[in-house]
């Protein structure tokens, strides 16, 4: 009876030994796929955040590119303004430039007409003129008179030239403008 429970004693523990083997090896899988799980869930958070990060990159030059074509959008306005300004200004100079063109042609004609009633009505000259008086009365009054006549001729010349310099320069300005309005068309396709 002593061999029986000494049998039946290693035949327990060999069974033990045995159960806790196979247990223990089932523990060890188990325990390697919980890590496999876990490097899994490890891969796949990493990868999750990689993806959020990408999308906050792409959210981000997203918004910049928004920025971008809003200040695009601006300058864009901006400039449309400051054509239609440019046109319109273009537009008033261009009548103030046949309004100067118009008054010098006046001036032109009148000087013309001054002239031309001169060498008609053989007028001698202001000197002759002054010397052929009878009296020092009428001296004097033709005195008078070649001074309005000096001083009228030669308001009409400056006028001539006023309107001159100012045709010149509405000339300049509306050249000025015209590239002015190139300019910010051609800028205008660029944006």
């Amino acid at each position: 009876m002593r061999y029986r429970v000494i049998a039946l004693l290693c035949a327990v523990l060999f069974v033990f030994t045995g159960v806790t083997a196979m247990a223990a090896s089932n523990i060890d899988k188990k325990k390697q796929q919980l890590n496999e799980v876990n490097e899994e869930i490890k891969n796949t958070e990493e990868q999750l955040e990689e993806v959020k990060q990408q999308q906050n990159e792409v959210a981000a030059r997203l918004q910049d590119i928004e920025k971008q074509l809003k200040q695009k959008e601006q300058e864009l306005n901006k400039l449309e303004k400051e054509l239609q300004s440019t046109q319109e200004e273009l537009e008033a100079t261009r009548k103030e430039l046949e309004r100067a063109i118009e008054e010098a042609e006046k001036q032109e004609k009148l000087m013309a007409d001054r002239i031309r009633a001169i060498y008609m009505n053989g007028v001698p000259s202001y000197l002759e003129l002054l010397l052929e008086a009878k009296s020092i009365n009428e001296f004097l009054d033709r005195m008078s008179m070649v001074q309005q006549l000096i001083a009228f001729d030669i308001q009409v010349l400056d006028q001539m030239r006023q309107y001159r310099d100012q045709v010149d320069k509405k000339r300049a300005e509306l050249e000025e403008l015209e590239q002015s309005l190139t300019q910010k068309k051609q800028a205008a396709r660029t944006l």
